[in-house]
Protein backbone atom coordinates (compact mmCIF):
# COMPACT_ATOMS: atom_id res chain seq x y z
CA UNK A 1 0.00 0.00 0.00
CA UNK A 2 3.10 2.28 0.55
CA UNK A 3 6.61 2.30 -0.86
CA UNK A 4 9.16 5.10 -1.29
CA UNK A 5 12.39 6.46 -1.27
CA UNK A 6 14.48 9.55 0.57
CA UNK A 7 17.33 11.54 1.10
CA UNK A 8 18.15 11.97 4.51
CA UNK A 9 20.78 13.05 7.22
CA UNK A 10 20.65 13.77 10.89
CA UNK A 11 23.30 16.79 12.44
CA UNK A 12 23.15 18.02 16.02
CA UNK A 13 19.66 16.99 16.86
CA UNK A 14 18.47 18.07 13.36
CA UNK A 15 16.79 15.84 11.01
CA UNK A 16 17.25 16.82 6.95
CA UNK A 17 15.35 15.33 4.29
CA UNK A 18 17.03 16.41 0.80
CA UNK A 19 14.48 15.02 -1.23
CA UNK A 20 11.52 12.76 0.09
CA UNK A 21 9.31 10.73 -2.11
CA UNK A 22 6.40 8.22 -1.65
CA UNK A 23 3.24 6.91 -3.04
CA UNK A 24 0.46 5.81 0.10
CA UNK A 25 -2.60 4.46 -1.65
CA UNK A 26 -2.05 5.13 -4.59
CA UNK A 27 -1.15 9.19 -3.44
CA UNK A 28 2.18 10.51 -4.31
CA UNK A 29 4.32 12.72 -1.67
CA UNK A 30 6.92 14.60 -1.90
CA UNK A 31 8.67 16.56 0.52
CA UNK A 32 11.86 18.22 1.68
CA UNK A 33 13.10 20.25 4.82
CA UNK A 34 14.30 19.57 8.35
CA UNK A 35 12.95 18.66 11.90
CA UNK A 36 14.06 18.51 15.60
CA UNK A 37 15.03 15.81 17.24
CA UNK A 38 16.31 16.60 20.21
CA UNK A 39 15.78 19.61 23.14
CA UNK A 40 16.16 22.93 21.54
CA UNK A 41 16.61 21.87 17.95
CA UNK A 42 13.97 22.84 16.00
CA UNK A 43 13.07 22.69 11.78
CA UNK A 44 10.47 23.20 8.74
CA UNK A 45 9.32 20.60 6.52
CA UNK A 46 6.84 21.15 3.41
CA UNK A 47 5.14 18.27 1.55
CA UNK A 48 2.93 17.94 -1.45
CA UNK A 49 0.52 15.51 -2.07
CA UNK A 50 -1.82 14.22 -5.41
CA UNK A 51 -3.67 11.28 -6.66
CA UNK A 52 -5.84 10.96 -9.37
CA UNK A 53 -7.97 8.62 -7.18
CA UNK A 54 -8.88 7.98 -3.85
CA UNK A 55 -9.64 3.99 -4.15
CA UNK A 56 -6.20 3.07 -2.93
CA UNK A 57 -7.40 4.10 0.38
CA UNK A 58 -10.16 2.28 0.95
CA UNK A 59 -9.13 -0.75 2.79
CA UNK A 60 -7.12 2.07 5.49
CA UNK A 61 -10.81 3.81 5.91
CA UNK A 62 -13.43 0.90 5.09
CA UNK A 63 -11.46 -1.92 5.81
CA UNK A 64 -12.34 -3.46 1.85
CA UNK A 65 -9.55 -4.54 -0.51
CA UNK A 66 -8.64 -2.06 -3.60
CA UNK A 67 -10.27 -4.60 -5.92
CA UNK A 68 -13.82 -5.86 -4.67
CA UNK A 69 -16.22 -8.02 -6.21
CA UNK A 70 -20.04 -6.34 -6.24
CA UNK A 71 -23.19 -7.66 -7.01
CA UNK A 72 -23.99 -4.67 -9.48
CA UNK A 73 -21.05 -6.01 -12.13
CA UNK A 74 -22.17 -9.81 -11.93
CA UNK A 75 -23.33 -11.87 -15.04
CA UNK A 76 -25.44 -14.36 -14.96
CA UNK A 77 -22.60 -17.02 -16.10
CA UNK A 78 -20.17 -15.49 -12.97
CA UNK A 79 -23.29 -15.46 -10.53
CA UNK A 80 -23.23 -19.44 -11.35
CA UNK A 81 -19.40 -19.91 -10.91
CA UNK A 82 -19.74 -18.31 -7.14
CA UNK A 83 -22.30 -20.51 -6.28
CA UNK A 84 -20.29 -23.91 -7.85
CA UNK A 85 -17.92 -22.18 -5.61
CA UNK A 86 -19.87 -21.85 -2.53
CA UNK A 87 -20.19 -17.88 -2.36
CA UNK A 88 -23.93 -17.04 -2.40
CA UNK A 89 -23.44 -13.76 -4.94
CA UNK A 90 -26.12 -12.13 -3.35
CA UNK A 91 -24.15 -11.59 0.17
CA UNK A 92 -21.69 -9.21 -1.75
CA UNK A 93 -21.65 -5.89 -1.52
CA UNK A 94 -23.30 -3.46 -4.00
CA UNK A 95 -20.99 -0.80 -5.80
CA UNK A 96 -22.45 2.17 -4.01
CA UNK A 97 -21.81 0.22 -0.43
CA UNK A 98 -17.92 0.12 -1.46
CA UNK A 99 -17.64 3.46 -3.56
CA UNK A 100 -14.69 5.48 -2.67
CA UNK A 101 -13.65 7.77 -5.38
CA UNK A 102 -11.97 11.15 -6.11
CA UNK A 103 -8.93 13.53 -6.94
CA UNK A 104 -6.97 15.03 -4.60
CA UNK A 105 -4.26 17.20 -3.97
CA UNK A 106 -2.82 19.49 -1.66
CA UNK A 107 0.21 20.42 0.76
CA UNK A 108 1.36 20.19 4.69
CA UNK A 109 4.03 22.33 6.18
CA UNK A 110 4.95 20.68 9.31
CA UNK A 111 7.40 22.54 12.08
CA UNK A 112 8.71 22.18 15.51
CA UNK A 113 10.38 19.33 17.05
CA UNK A 114 8.96 15.13 17.90
CA UNK A 115 6.73 16.05 20.76
CA UNK A 116 5.89 19.08 19.51
CA UNK A 117 4.48 19.75 16.38
CA UNK A 118 3.05 22.32 14.35
CA UNK A 119 0.81 21.89 11.06
CA UNK A 120 -0.48 23.41 8.36
CA UNK A 121 -2.54 20.96 6.19
CA UNK A 122 -4.50 22.03 2.76
CA UNK A 123 -6.36 19.36 0.55
CA UNK A 124 -8.97 19.39 -2.24
CA UNK A 125 -10.65 16.80 -3.56
CA UNK A 126 -12.83 16.89 -6.97
CA UNK A 127 -15.64 14.56 -7.72
CA UNK A 128 -15.20 12.88 -4.21
CA UNK A 129 -17.52 9.88 -3.68
CA UNK A 130 -17.98 8.16 -0.57
CA UNK A 131 -20.23 5.54 -0.58
CA UNK A 132 -23.80 6.93 -1.26
CA UNK A 133 -22.57 10.65 -0.72
CA UNK A 134 -20.99 12.63 -2.73
CA UNK A 135 -19.03 15.69 -3.47
CA UNK A 136 -18.01 18.00 -6.47
CA UNK A 137 -14.92 19.88 -4.79
CA UNK A 138 -14.41 19.96 -1.35
CA UNK A 139 -11.30 22.31 0.74
CA UNK A 140 -10.08 21.43 3.87
CA UNK A 141 -7.82 23.67 5.76
CA UNK A 142 -6.22 22.35 9.45
CA UNK A 143 -3.93 23.71 11.61
CA UNK A 144 -2.85 22.63 14.27
CA UNK A 145 -0.11 23.16 17.69
CA UNK A 146 1.29 20.79 20.07
CA UNK A 147 1.30 17.54 18.13
CA UNK A 148 0.95 14.97 19.41
CA UNK A 149 -0.90 16.02 22.05
CA UNK A 150 -4.42 17.73 21.60
CA UNK A 151 -4.38 20.10 24.12
CA UNK A 152 -3.02 23.05 21.65
CA UNK A 153 -4.85 25.24 19.42
CA UNK A 154 -6.52 23.74 16.20
CA UNK A 155 -8.32 25.60 13.76
CA UNK A 156 -10.61 23.41 11.12
CA UNK A 157 -12.37 25.26 7.82
CA UNK A 158 -14.19 23.12 5.29
CA UNK A 159 -16.07 24.66 2.14
CA UNK A 160 -17.66 21.68 -0.59
CA UNK A 161 -20.23 22.49 -3.09
CA UNK A 162 -21.98 20.04 -5.15
CA UNK A 163 -23.04 18.25 -2.21
CA UNK A 164 -24.88 14.79 -2.04
CA UNK A 165 -25.42 13.59 1.78
CA UNK A 166 -27.61 10.95 2.36
CA UNK A 167 -30.23 11.60 -0.45
CA UNK A 168 -30.27 15.33 0.38
CA UNK A 169 -28.73 17.89 -2.52
CA UNK A 170 -26.90 20.86 -1.32
CA UNK A 171 -25.66 23.87 -3.79
CA UNK A 172 -23.06 24.78 -0.91
CA UNK A 173 -21.57 24.38 2.56
CA UNK A 174 -18.90 25.37 4.71
CA UNK A 175 -17.86 24.41 8.69
CA UNK A 176 -15.43 26.09 10.96
CA UNK A 177 -14.21 24.48 14.68
CA UNK A 178 -11.90 26.50 16.62
CA UNK A 179 -10.27 24.73 19.35
CA UNK A 180 -7.87 26.10 22.63
CA UNK A 181 -7.38 23.43 24.93
CA UNK A 182 -9.97 20.90 23.92
CA UNK A 183 -12.45 23.71 24.31
CA UNK A 184 -13.88 25.94 21.62
CA UNK A 185 -16.65 26.79 19.44
CA UNK A 186 -17.65 26.30 15.80
CA UNK A 187 -20.17 26.98 12.93
CA UNK A 188 -22.27 25.34 10.22
CA UNK A 189 -23.65 26.42 7.27
CA UNK A 190 -25.58 25.20 4.23
CA UNK A 191 -27.49 25.99 1.01
CA UNK A 192 -29.47 24.25 -0.56
CA UNK A 193 -30.38 26.84 -3.20
CA UNK A 194 -30.63 30.68 -2.70
CA UNK A 195 -34.05 30.20 -1.00
CA UNK A 196 -32.85 27.48 1.44
CA UNK A 197 -30.75 27.99 3.70
CA UNK A 198 -29.03 26.55 6.94
CA UNK A 199 -26.73 27.54 9.80
CA UNK A 200 -25.87 26.89 13.55
CA UNK A 201 -23.47 28.38 16.23
CA UNK A 202 -22.38 26.48 18.87
CA UNK A 203 -19.60 25.32 21.64
CA UNK A 204 -17.56 22.22 21.67
CA UNK A 205 -15.72 20.64 24.61
CA UNK A 206 -13.48 17.77 24.65
CA UNK A 207 -12.80 15.22 26.95
CA UNK A 208 -11.74 12.00 27.93
CA UNK A 209 -14.54 10.50 28.05
CA UNK A 210 -16.28 12.20 24.47
CA UNK A 211 -16.65 15.29 25.15
CA UNK A 212 -19.92 17.91 25.03
CA UNK A 213 -21.70 19.83 22.06
CA UNK A 214 -23.87 23.54 22.61
CA UNK A 215 -26.49 24.62 20.31
CA UNK A 216 -25.64 28.29 20.44
CA UNK A 217 -28.20 29.79 17.61
CA UNK A 218 -29.44 27.59 15.10
CA UNK A 219 -31.78 29.38 11.69
CA UNK A 220 -33.75 28.46 8.44
CA UNK A 221 -34.87 30.08 6.14
CA UNK A 222 -36.78 28.81 3.37
CA UNK A 223 -38.13 31.29 0.56
CA UNK A 224 -38.93 34.59 2.51
CA UNK A 225 -39.95 32.28 5.97
CA UNK A 226 -37.22 32.50 8.93
CA UNK A 227 -37.12 30.53 11.53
Amino acid sequence: MASGDAVVRVERGVVTADSLQAVVGGITVYGDGTLGLADGRFGTSRFDFAGESLVGLRPLVMGVADSVMVQDELTDLARDFLRLGGIDPDTLPFEADVRMAGGISGSAIVSGALGDLDVDVTARVVDGRYQQDAVDTITVELKGTGLPGVDGTWDLGASASGILWRGLEFAHGEVSLNLFERSGAGSIDFARGPDEVYAARGSIRIDSVGGALGLTTATARINEQVW
